[in-house]
């Protein structure tokens, strides 16, 4: 009966012993998985600690008479030292990426976007019609797209995608003599220079890259654009259009983008879609700067500028 008891106490001390082991690892395991997440918490607040803003909290460049002025565009001049970029998250080669334009652009401002902090700017700062439009949008990328056109156009800078690497600093894109001539800076992104583009690759010929552009506030070819898609935003919603990746470049992405340009040149300077084939070198029209594919795409053909930067497309 001794022995019963004793055999009883003994079990009993080992499941205790094995409860307080368990309880241990579970707390050891807890601790270790807030650790790495508040490291992690720690390198994420480290690294946009220089480049968070909250642009939905910021007054849009007022002009003269008290009206925000990106509503009256009064001319081309230096284009503001901003640069914008946003995503839903990056990925660590995102990360180096950026990093390329903060150590290449030390006079500029980084602003980075997460996509809750784009719907409150639209939500500010647009007109009733751009918020519904912006919100109907079915898909994240058609989403990002219109949101880069609304971000220039209030507060004006250089937009980039999260995916390109800065080459050279911004302050060398424009030749200083035609500075103050400028009031939108865009670049080829394919044209008849590369096989792929005769391969029907591209829906425009020439197309005009919208990863990459640069803009004084209220730009009457922002304006254009962020319009033209909010009157065809209904249509295309009702035909069904998101899904194939041409809906997208149609919709929101670089074949309307090229086509509101070259309207515009059109209308303001009577130069035709020809006038802008083939370009070596850069060319100011109008008040518009547009590089050749060598400034934006160190893998285009032609003479090389630099080039200014690349997009990684892995």
């Amino acid at each position: 009966e001794i022995l019963k008891v004793r055999e009883m106490r003994w079990i009993n001390s080992q499941r205790v012993i094995g409860v307080f082991v368990i309880l241990n690892l579970i707390l050891i395991g807890i601790f270790f998985t807030q650790r790495s997440r508040l490291v992690e918490i720690k390198v994420e607040s480290d690294f946009f600690e220089e480049d968070w803003h909250h642009p939905f909290e910021e007054e849009p460049i007022m002009d003269e008479d008290g009206e925000p002025k990106w509503k009256t565009y009064k001319g081309p001049g230096p284009i503001p030292q901003l640069v914008h970029q946003t995503a839903a998250k990056l990925n660590v080669r995102e990360k180096r990426w950026l990093k390329s334009w903060r150590q290449k652009n030390s006079d500029h401002i980084i602003r980075y976007y997460l996509d809750e902090v784009a719907e409150r700017f639209v939500a500010k700062h647009m007109p009733p019609h751009i918020v519904k439009t912006f919100n109907d949008l079915p898909l994240p990328i058609l989403k990002a797209d219109y949101f880069r056109y609304l971000i220039l156009l209030v507060y004006g800078g250089i937009y980039t995608d999260v995916d390109t690497e800065c080459l050279k600093p911004i302050n060398t894109w424009i030749p200083a003599a035609i500075k103050d001539e400028v009031g939108i800076v865009v670049g080829i992104e394919a044209d008849s220079q590369l096989p792929l583009v005769e391969k029907g690759w591209f829906p425009r010929n020439p197309q005009i890259a919208q990863w990459t552009m640069g803009s004084l506030p209220g730009h009457p070819i922002l304006q254009r654009i962020v319009n033209k898609i909010a009157d065809i935003t209904p249509r295309m919603i009702e035909k069904g259009c998101q899904q194939q990746k041409w809906d997208v470049l149609e919709w929101t992405g670089p074949a309307i983008w090229t086509d509101v340009i070259l309207d515009y040149l059109r209308s303001s300077t009577g130069r035709s879609t020809d006038s802008i084939r083939n370009l070596k070198a850069p060319e100011l029209i109008g008040d518009v700067l547009i590089l050749p594919i060598t400034g934006f795409n160190p893998d285009g053909l032609g003479p090389n500028l630099g080039p200014i930067l690349r997009q990684d497309r892995s």
